[in-house]
């Protein structure tokens, strides 16, 4: 009898093998998160990170090799389709692009891999070539990941108030933003009474920064304040907004704010795929005290990762397209 945690695993490869199966039948056309997302039975918020970090490889890039991979076998095998006649067909709308990827990937051009019978006459070049390792969902890793679950093995589930915070927003890279929007905050509430013992300061990041661009990340710096409190919307920089409560998973987190981004990888990578439990649609965030984490003028915290879940169930199989 197979444990909770060996059931977890299994759903979690079950969901995306349907979705690796499901790009393989659509390379013709685009594919768009949302769309694989619904295949996988995951929230678009957080499917992204999820994929990456169970298939060691972005979506988009996940997508793009197979269109290469799939268009090298067209190559040798179909000679009277032309170069942009096997472009068109794997979804690539520009010739250039195809180009491109192609000689990115197995270092020599569409036309050149035709003629030379593919890898066969090209193989003292195969060491630069760029290709994909074993199935991760295959391997022993996926299958029981212990060296991992030190970082994981104090996750709890937690449910989690809703919180009416005060905010303050950057854009930028994360790494870039957080200690600065994080002094703002202070500086801006510490004044105004609102950073006491205890009090709540939550951390969001509203993009997966392996998809949005770094410039365009949205961070948010958010102080709890009471139900009566107001903010002058023309004198003051903060806005106002509630943060949804509910089920979330928390790990605690001391460490510098380049450490961060690993603790959210070992949430996606190791816990969740044993846990039983999925990402809901809803934002996570790092929770600090006021008296113990996110201190002006530092960039360690001691703070909590809180991801939004919901209990995994059993997908049916989705529909192809939408």
């Amino acid at each position: 009898m197979n444990s909770p945690s060996e059931n977890s695993r299994g759903e979690y490869a079950t969901r995306f093998h349907r979705v690796l199966d499901h790009i393989d039948r659509n390379l013709d056309r685009s594919l768009t998160l949302k769309e694989l997302a619904r295949v996988a039975g995951f929230p678009p918020l957080h499917f992204h990170r999820i994929f990456q970090a169970q298939m060691g490889e972005s979506l988009n890039r996940c997508i793009r090799r197979k269109r290469v991979e799939r268009a090298a076998a067209l190559l040798l095998r179909d000679p009277d389709l032309s170069v942009s006649d096997i472009a068109a067909a794997v979804g690539f709308s520009l010739p250039g692009d195809f180009d491109f990827a192609f000689e990115e990937h197995y270092g020599t051009t569409p036309a050149l891999w035709r003629s030379s019978d593919g890898l066969e006459d090209l193989d003292e070049e195969a060491g630069e070539m760029e290709f994909a390792e074993a199935d991760p969902l295959d391997s022993e890793a996926f299958k029981d990941p212990g060296n991992k679950r030190l970082a994981t093995t104090r996750v709890e589930i937690r449910e989690m108030p809703e919180y009416r915070v005060a905010f303050l927003r950057r854009h930028g890279p994360y790494s870039e933003e957080e200690a600065e929007v994080l002094e703002a905050l202070h500086r801006w509430a510490g004044p105004r009474g609102l950073v006491k013992a205890g009090t709540v300061i939550l951390v969001i990041h509203h993009d997966d920064p392996t998809m949005t661009l770094p410039e365009k990340c949205r961070t948010d710096a958010c102080v709890e304040i009471p139900a009566d409190y107001n903010v002058d919307a023309v004198e003051d920089p903060a806005r106002v907004s509630e943060v949804p409560g509910g089920t979330f998973a928390v790990m605690p987190f001391r460490g510098t704010l380049d450490d961060i981004a690993g603790a959210w990888h070992a949430m996606f990578s190791d816990w969740l795929p044993r846990s039983g439990y999925q990402p809901d649609d809803r934002p996570g965030y790092l929770r600090c005290l006021g008296d113990t984490g996110a201190n002006a003028g530092t960039d360690v915290l001691s703070c909590e990762v809180c991801l939004p879940v919901i209990l995994l169930q059993e997908t049916e199989q989705a529909e192809d397209s939408e």
